[in-house]
């Protein structure tokens, strides 16, 4: 029983586990492609973002340039000026008012070049000749010592407009090359503004990014930040410039551009470190963007991903409970009393709630309510059939048996044994009084068992000694056992004709085996058995055709398996035939078996 019912509950939990396992497919398929495309678009974020800040600072650095670029060219037409290159040919020995108006315009020259940007600081020319600088707060003025060799650094150097860089300080320094002599030429400086130029840097705008104005050279190291940074951090930015600077110079020869994108780590933070060099050649715009930053690119993607993940597992838990609720748990108690219908037969229940599992289950109930009233039409025909036998196979039995003990009276009278005629007289009365009964069908064992000792009694005053029949006393708690009427004295008919009446000593003996569920009765004989002959017997009773030859033991057989019990036959261990008649226990669902 248990065995069936975990059965039962496997059976009612496969189609939920199905259809979980299909949504779970379905569902982690969905959250797959889900992450996969949430990946993507995070990855294009980041590309994006990233190509964003690269064209922050190309525009940056475009801006910058065309400054830088317009100032250039303003110095190089100021040097090409007549007042200027007329002072390059004035000598010390000249008197300052010879040459007067000639400063004065360089000096206004001069002043229109510092309004004409917001970058300029300061801006003079020096004069190698004289030793002399002209400036626009300064119009005349002897050159100090450490400025004296700054110009003079320049002018050993080939080029015609240079970076330089003296305490912290940004120059562009040209000259007008008028004479071979390179130290006779007039010398324009021009003095950025850090801070000017650290606001040009602001304009590269994110608190997780920063952007440097450098000079390349690395004898000439100079650097400029946009934003507020710390002193670790500027020192940190400074040394990577500055090996950089170093590399590019080492590999100048090559002529190999640096790379415009590189991936550092500065003071344990990971840095994007975007590259681009401005018009001049030797001034850099760096920017260098937190890794941080850029995969921040994706957050939202990634809350939406997380939101998704709760959502999905949200849904799946909602599934299980409505699996559970709307399938499994209706489906279990519908396995569970369908198991209890076929195994107990129990009276179903309708549903309560309706719904798809409801309807299937009431109907369900309504097909179980027609099959068993076709499976009790069926019984109760079976059952008038087996009755009809009874009758049949009674009006054969009584015109013989009748016959027989008439006979045995009529000796018994001759030889005046008058107790022997009592005694027989009474012993038929009781019998053919039982047999010919025909308003009960079922009836407590007590009265077979009485019955089958009429018959007995019967037998011995026609057989005498030459049968012994034992009789084991029917257990009193099995008195009031409802059974088919007509079930025990065939039996005892069967081990008379076909076991020991033919013999001498023939012995016939009746037990009970009882056991929680049934109780067994055993009939056996001491008489002839041939195996041919019980496996003819065997296969006759075990035939469920109704057949034109019915007799009394196939009758029983019948009867007692549609009640649950059963009548079978083999060698018994007195040597002849044994047949064991198995009746179940009364229960409370046992209503067929009851007396009426």
């Amino acid at each position: 029983m248990k065995r069936k019912e975990n059965r039962g509950t496997v059976l009612s939990y496969s189609l939920p586990r199905r259809l979980l396992v299909l949504f779970l497919i379905f569902a982690l398929t969905l959250y797959a492609v889900g992450m996969a495309v949430t990946y993507q678009l995070k990855e294009k974020a980041r590309q994006d973002l990233q190509s964003e800040y690269r064209d922050r600072i190309a525009q940056l650095s475009a801006q910058f340039s065309g400054e830088i670029e317009r100032i250039r060219a303003q110095a190089a037409y100021i040097l090409t000026r007549s007042c200027v290159q007329q002072m390059e040919l004035v000598t010390a020995s000249v008197q300052f008012s010879e040459y007067y108006d000639a400063v004065r315009q360089t000096s206004e020259l001069i002043h229109s070049l510092q309004n004409a940007s917001g970058l300029i600081e300061h801006a003079m020319i020096f004069f190698p000749r004289l030793g002399k600088s002209v400036s626009y707060d300064s119009i005349y003025n002897t050159i100090a010592p450490e400025e004296y060799h700054f110009l003079t650094e320049y002018q050993k150097r080939s080029g015609r407009s240079v970076f330089m860089s003296v305490k912290e300080q940004l120059y562009l320094v040209s000259d007008s090359m008028r004479f071979a002599n390179k130290t006779n030429s007039a010398v324009l400086v021009v003095e950025f503004s850090r801070d000017a130029m650290a606001e040009w840097c602001a304009l590269f705008p994110d608190s997780n990014a920063v952007s440097v104005l450098c000079n390349a050279s690395p004898a000439d190291s100079y650097f400029v930040f946009g934003a507020g940074l710390s002193a670790q951090e500027q020192e940190a930015f400074q040394a990577d410039l500055t090996a950089l600077a170093k590399a590019q110079a080492c590999a100048a020869s090559t002529e190999a551009a640096p790379p415009e994108e590189t991936l550092v780590k500065l003071g344990g933070v990971a840095y994007l470190r975007l590259l681009h060099p401005l018009a001049s050649g030797s001034l850099w715009t760096v920017g260098y963007v937190q890794m941080a930053s850029l995969q921040l690119a994706g957050q939202t993607l990634m809350t939406w991903q997380v939101i998704f993940t709760l959502f999905l597992v949200l849904e799946i838990l909602l599934f299980l409970y409505l699996i559970h609720r709307m399938i499994a748990k209706p489906m279990a108690r519908f396995a569970r009393e369908v198991t209890q219908l076929k195994e107990e037969g129990v009276q179903l229940s309708p549903g309560e709630r309706g719904g798809d599992m409801d309807f299937l289950y009431r109907s369900f109930v309504e097909v179980s309510d027609q099959l068993k009233q076709s499976m009790e039409q069926a019984y109760q025909s079976k059952l008038m059939a087996y009755q009809s036998e009874i009758k049949f196979i009674q009006a054969q039995v009584r015109p013989h048996f009748l016959y027989n003990s008439f006979y045995h009276l009529y000796r018994m009278a001759k030889m005046e044994d008058h107790q022997g005629v009592a005694e027989m007289s009474l012993r038929l009365s009781s019998y053919y009084r039982y047999i010919t009964r025909s308003d009960e069908n079922v009836v407590p064992l007590q009265m077979e068992y009485l019955n089958a000792a009429d018959y007995v009694e019967i037998q011995k005053i026609r057989f005498g000694d030459r049968i012994q029949v034992e009789l084991e006393p029917l257990p009193a708690e099995f008195q009031n056992l409802p059974v088919p009427r007509f079930v025990l004295q065939p039996l005892f008919e069967n081990a008379y004709n076909h076991g020991v009446e033919k013999i001498t000593g023939g012995r016939i003996v009746m037990r009970f085996v009882p056991t929680p569920e049934t109780l067994t009765i055993l009939v056996e004989n001491n008489g002839a058995c041939l195996q041919a002959d019980l496996d003819a017997l065997v296969a006759y009773l075990e035939d469920e055709s109704m057949g034109e030859k019915v007799t009394a033991l196939k009758n029983v057989k019948g009867r007692m398996k549609l009640l649950g019990g059963d009548l079978t036959v083999s060698r018994g261990s007195l040597g002849g035939f044994c047949a064991t008649l198995v009746l179940r226990r009364e229960r409370k669902e046992d209503t067929a078996c009851k007396p009426s």
